[in-house]
């Protein structure tokens, strides 16, 4: 795992509009952070953890997109690893990030707590592990399958945004902290673990051209 992550940190000076994508990504992480803050000025947690892992799981998909966009590179075609940069590369790249993110989305929520009495509940938690999970069964074919990962993604992650995280944390108001947490870690294992099976089966379809730009697609 950790020479799959090495792999691409190296490579993504090689993506597709690397800047572009950095910057997105970051800007995303940045944009959370302020709304995970603003639930300690307004204790709305729609407006505060909601909206922050909104932009978490977001900010995830920029990078993944940086390493898949390699698929199309010289370098990764006659690469001795071409195989892992298409499977493994981008399934470790994502797992790193959500499960360093899912540890501060933890470690945050404790600070509210600490600081005003209020902070997460279970169904925050077990929310943010399902929308990590969504999206990174979403990178599989935002590059090769366009259209069928943008169905999933709105039959999935849309509900999630249109009142279904609200109904999960009513359901689950209930649920012992530990478990959430557990919940969610397994949420994310298993989307990662989702995400490399499928990409392992998808490994030998083409490019959809649909999924990238003008530019990119004198290359395919």
């Amino acid at each position: 795992m950790f020479s799959d992550f090495k792999i691409g940190f190296k490579m993504l000076k090689y993506s597709f509009r690397i800047k572009w994508m950095l910057a997105a990504g970051i800007l995303f992480f940045c944009v959370g952070i302020v709304f995970f803050g603003l639930f300690q000025l307004s204790h709305d947690r729609v407006l505060g953890y909601f909206q922050g892992t909104v932009y978490w799981t977001l900010s995830g998909m920029m990078f993944c997109s940086a390493i898949t966009s390699l698929g199309v590179s010289n370098i990764v075609q006659s690469s001795s690893r071409k195989k892992a940069m298409h499977t493994s590369v981008p399934v470790c790249i994502n797992l790193c990030y959500y499960l360093i993110t899912y540890i501060l989305f933890l470690l945050i929520g404790l600070l509210a707590w600490g600081m005003s009495g209020q902070g997460q509940q279970p169904g925050d938690i077990v929310v943010y592990g399902l929308m990590a999970a969504v999206i990174m069964v979403y990178a599989v074919g935002c590059l090769k399958l366009f259209y069928a990962a943008i169905l999933f993604l709105i039959v999935t992650y849309f509900p999630v945004l249109w009142g279904g995280a609200e109904a999960i944390c009513l359901m689950l108001a209930d649920l012992p902290m530990g478990a959430a947490v557990c919940i969610g870690l397994a949420e994310i294992l298993l989307g990662a673990g989702v995400q490399y099976f499928l990409l392992r089966l998808a490994y030998r379809l083409p490019v959809d051209r649909a999924a990238v730009t003008g530019t990119l697609r004198k290359y395919l």
